[in-house]
């Protein structure tokens, strides 16, 4: 069924509109300025909906450390800046289970080159590569890991779904190390001691390669070792 965007005397279709540069339906915080200024009005459907709440997760878990903080509305802007809401587009969009990590890397370059002009920069607004990732990998997590089952996927679509990163904070890090999964308590520790909204993208990889290690892949199932549930995550 086509959707369409009306004002009076305008009519357009989601696909005529797309071909006149009106990408309405993954644009945040913008789309409220974009009716006021052309007076269309621009439809609620699945993909805002979805990516309101992506946005806001990713936002309010990324700025939890004292290192760095910004607002929701700061958190979103970033995410529109660095492109990652074209990702809510669905799983076409993702890069394939073998690029995920550069694309990734790629990702958040882009959100710290954004960050100063956006959330500022000095004291509780180191924007690193750890908070950067926080902010990604919490955003991705509502979209395509919670409430999506095997079933639902093709292979190569499931092998995606493994390939995102699990979101990673001191609680995760600290069960590890206290659990010494995968016999590498010291390595848990050591990144705990770091911190991970100091990592650097080096440090931060480390960290991935070593859960690789302990999840077969499956980089979700990390999060079994997370108690972030039961208390707030820092």
């Amino acid at each position: 069924m086509s959707e369409a965007v009306t004002r009076p005397g305008l009519s357009m279709s989601r696909k005529d509109a797309a071909d006149r540069g009106i990408v309405w339906s993954v644009n945040i915080s913008v789309a409220g300025n974009l009716e006021g200024a052309m007076g269309l009005k621009l439809p609620y459907d699945e993909v805002v909906h979805r990516n309101r709440f992506a946005a806001w997760c990713a936002s309010t878990a990324a700025s939890s450390s004292p290192n760095c903080r910004f607002s929701v509305e700061q958190g979103v802007r970033l995410i529109e800046s660095g492109g990652l809401q074209d990702l809510s587009r669905g799983w076409d969009v993702l890069p394939s289970a073998r690029g995920f990590d550069s694309s990734h890397r790629i990702w958040r370059e882009r959100l710290i080159g954004a960050a100063p002009e956006i959330i500022g920069a000095g004291e509780r607004r180191r924007f690193t590569a750890g908070v950067a990732a926080k902010l990604i990998n919490c955003y991705l997590k509502p979209l395509y890991i919670v409430g999506i089952t095997e079933t639902d996927l093709s292979t190569e679509r499931t092998l995606v779904r493994d390939a995102i990163h699990p979101p990673i904070d001191r609680i995760l890090l600290q069960t590890l190390a206290n659990r010494d999964i995968g016999a590498l308590g010291r390595e848990w520790r050591r990144f705990a001691s770091i911190g991970w909204s100091n990592f650097t993208h080096e440090q931060y990889e480390s960290v991935l390669s070593a859960l690789k290690g302990i999840t077969n892949g499956r980089l979700w199932a990390a999060e079994e070792h997370w108690g972030g549930y039961r208390a707030a995550p820092h």
